[in-house]
């Protein structure tokens, strides 16, 4: 990494020990990391800020991951994004991951798979 050039993590996701961990392991690689806690703040957030990643939960309220994915593929220079979900995904989600080139990550993980699946998304 170039001295002064921050890195900047997105993590939208409705349980806080999921938020906790998620930039609790990214804070130690030296990410920036913002957390919204719902799909109405996680739009607001991505259309104000520019990230390298985004860790978007496949269930977030108020309808799902969907709408989030679409605004993070609107971006230039889109971010990697890595879908979080502790269940399969549903046929729509994948298609939109696919299209962005996204990852999914599945829940339980580690540290070390969530350092993976942003490498594999693109964000390293």
């Amino acid at each position: 990494m170039l001295q002064g050039v921050s890195r900047r993590a997105l993590v939208i996701d409705d349980e806080p020990v999921v938020q906790k961990l998620v930039a609790r392991i990214l804070e130690k690689e030296r990410w920036d990391v913002a957390i919204e806690a719902d799909g109405k703040a996680g739009l607001e957030a991505i259309e104000g800020g520019a990230y390298q990643v985004a860790f978007v939960d496949a269930g977030i309220a108020p309808e799902g991951c969907l709408p989030l994915l679409r605004a993070l593929a609107a971006r230039d220079p889109r971010p990697a994004v890595v879908l979080v979900s502790g269940r399969p995904l549903e046929t729509a989600q994948k298609v939109l991951l696919d299209s962005v080139g996204g990852v999914y990550l599945a829940k339980p993980f580690g540290p070390q798979a969530l350092l993976e699946a942003a490498a594999s998304a693109g964000a390293c």
